[in-house]
């Protein structure tokens, strides 16, 4: 046991220097060729996760093939959203132990089918399944850490030691690594992305295709509503004889450009536009009733701003569509920048 003493000792050290203190130790009670450990840091300021590592897995050797690269020994890291159930009397629920559970079975794969684990092998059942209830994710990449001083640690004889990062991936995502469609490495370059939380989205190519373009369609068919509400309201005038008001035409063109314009801001601005415009709407026809053509209009018109603000906001599928657009503008002007 002085090995696996000393081994404990490295990663330890390891961890609290790059990660945080650790918090808590999951002892393992019943073991078999290994024991497997896990380190636990909490969140904090300077890294707002819950940060897991394997102890133990690097106990035993793997069996790497000649002419690889990837040291014989390795552990696993993993990181959880600040909001994970952490208390060990919620894990008898599997939807908050799973992201353990799979850190203990991919720790022991090497050693139980004699190969190895190395950056950007994938792993999943045939075929890839939820691993529970309330969970989008099916399978299980290996990444190197974002933090370069991380990605290695020696034992005490010397011996080097990996540490590959545990992400998460939905069946689409498993599908365009496994067919070669970009480079995991490159997908989730930001350390939120690794974070285990069920509510991200599908970083699929396809996935964010599809998400990206339904998000467009929205707005353009919440644009052709608004447009539509504005013809409405002035031909409604122009049966009364009246001209459609000044400022309510720039408060159309203001809005129209708005929802165009593909910043996330600029989305929330135009919610606010077309909930003021409805509101007005809705405060005029009250008071004033049908009296005129003008007013027929503006309740004509209505239905289309709530169907446009209901686009605006609910599907997630247009925020998808404005977060796009922001990544697009900050790659055009860091290529602008590289290019000057």
């Amino acid at each position: 046991m002085p090995e696996e003493a000393s081994h404990l000792d490295a990663i330890t050290a390891h961890v609290e220097k790059h990660f945080g203190k650790v918090e808590l130790v999951f002892h393992e009670l019943i073991s078999d060729e290994l024991h497997i450990d896990v380190l636990i840091v909490a969140p904090r300021d300077e890294r707002p996760c819950w940060t897991l590592v394997t102890s133990g897995m690097s106990e035993m050797p793997m069996n790497v093939p000649e002419g690889q690269t990837a040291p014989r020994r390795a552990e696993l890291l993993m990181t959880l959203d600040p909001g994970w159930e952490m208390d060990q009397e919620r894990w008898s629920d599997e939807r908050h132990y799973w992201p353990i559970r799979q850190l203990k079975i991919l720790a022991r794969w090497p050693s139980r089918s004699g190969t190895f684990l190395a950056a950007r092998h994938t792993t999943s059942d045939d075929p890839p399944k939820p691993y529970a209830e309330d969970t989008p994710f099916a399978a299980l990449a290996l990444l190197v850490p974002l933090d370069r001083e991380a990605r290695r640690l020696r034992a005490p004889n010397g011996e080097e030691i990996a540490l590959y990062q545990v992400v998460p991936l939905h069946a689409e995502e498993l599908a365009d690594a496994r067919a070669g469609e970009g480079d995991l490495e490159d997908v989730f370059d930001e350390e939120e992305l690794r974070w285990i939380w069920n509510e991200r989205p599908s970083l699929s190519s396809s996935a964010a295709r599809s998400h990206f373009f339904r998000g467009q369609l929205y707005v353009r068919i919440a644009t052709a509503l608004l447009v539509t509400g504005f013809a409405i309201d002035l031909a409604s005038c122009y049966a009364d004889g009246v001209r459609l008001p000044f400022s309510r035409a720039c408060f159309g063109g203001v809005l129209v450009f708005y929802v165009l314009d593909a910043r996330r801001l600029a989305r929330w601005i135009s919610v606010g536009l077309v909930a003021i415009g409805a509101i007005a709407g809705v405060v005029v026809l009250l008071q004033q009733g049908f009296a005129t053509w003008r007013l027929i209009g503006l309740a004509a018109s209505l239905p289309l701003w709530i169907a446009a603000l209901a686009l605006l906001v609910l599907p997630r599928d247009v925020g998808i569509w404005f977060e796009g657009f922001r990544l697009a503008r900050e790659r055009d002007r860091e290529g602008q920048r590289a290019e000057s």
